[in-house]
C-alpha cells in the first residue's frame, strides 16, 4: 500500500507494475459525507468518483512509462478542491527495452554479421588463392615439359642435321 502523504514520486521497477491506493477526504464534521475523485493520467480518460467516503484505486499490469495520479476531495458540503493532489509514478522498462541494451544488442548483431561475411569472403579468397597456386604450378610444369621438348627437338635437329651433313659430304666424296 502506498501512502501519498509521505511521497509525491514513486520509481518502480517493471516487475512492480500493479499499484493500488487507499485515500479519503477529511472532514471532521461529517466524515461519511466526504467524496473523492481520482484519475491516473494516461490510463483513465476522466476523473472517477468514489461511491463512498474512502477511495480505492487499483491498476494492474501497467506498461512502463510515467503516470500521474490526480486526487480531488470534497467536504461534507460537496465543495471540491480547486487543485488536485498529484502523485507521480514512474515504472521503469525492463532491461531488454532500455536504450543501452538495444544499442549493445544491435552492435553485437552487426559485429556477428560483419564477422560472418568477412569469414565467408576470406574463405572464398583462400580457395581462389589455392586454385591460382595450383594453376601456376600446372603452368610451370607445362613450361618445363615444353622446354624439355624444345631441348630434345633441338638436339634431335642438331644430330639429324649433322648426320645429313655427314651423308652429304660422304656422298660428294663418293661421286
Amino acid at each position: 500500500i502506498l501512502v501519498p502523504q509521505f511521497k509525491e514520486t514513486y520509481d518502480l521497477p517493471y516487475k512492480q507494475n500493479t499499484i493500488s491506493f487507499d485515500f479519503h477526504a477529511i472532514d471532521y464534521a461529517d466524515p461519511d459525507a466526504t467524496r473523492v475523485k481520482y484519475q491516473l493520467v494516461g490510463v483513465d480518460p476522466e476523473y472517477i468518483e468514489s461511491q463512498s467516503a474512502k477511495g480505492f484505486a487499483r491498476y494492474a499490469n501497467l506498461p512502463h512509462g510515467c503516470y500521474t495520479l490526480l486526487l480531488l476531495g470534497a467536504n461534507a458540503d460537496g465543495h471540491w478542491n480547486e487543485t488536485p493532489r498529484a502523485i507521480e509514478i514512474i515504472i521503469h522498462p525492463p532491461y531488454y527495452l532500455t536504450w543501452w541494451f538495444i544499442t549493445l544488442s544491435s552492435l553485437t548483431i552487426i559485429s556477428l554479421i560483419y564477422w560472418t561475411v568477412r569469414s565467408y569472403y576470406r574463405r572464398k579468397l583462400t580457395k581462389k588463392n589455392q586454385l591460382l597456386r595450383e594453376q601456376a604450378l600446372i603452368i610451370k610444369n607445362q613450361q618445363a615439359i615444353e622446354h624439355e621438348r624444345t631441348r630434345i627437338a633441338s638436339e634431335m635437329h642438331d644430330d639429324l642435321g649433322s648426320g645429313l651433313t655427314t651423308i652429304r659430304y660422304l656422298s660428294d666424296k663418293a661421286l
